[in-house]
């Protein structure tokens, strides 16, 4: 979602489907976040999220930052 020229949001549902184990459970998740433009070569971003199942962690948040060259 834009929120104006540098601020942008987004929402998500991902998951993990592991292949070739007995015991590991598919893994879901719902997250969302903000991601910010401090410059035309710079991103910086954070997020939080929550596990939609048991196998899934309960929750998670995190920071990144991006960088064209």
């Amino acid at each position: 979602y834009s929120l104006s020229e540098r601020l942008g949001a987004y929402t998500e549902w991902f998951a993990f489907f592991p292949s070739g184990a007995d015991t590991a459970k598919p893994q879901h998740f719902f997250n969302g976040g903000f991601a910010f433009l401090a410059s035309d070569n710079i991103q910086l971003d954070v997020r939080a999220g929550v596990g939609l199942n048991d196998a899934a962690d309960d929750s998670f948040v995190g920071s990144g930052a991006s960088v064209r060259f």
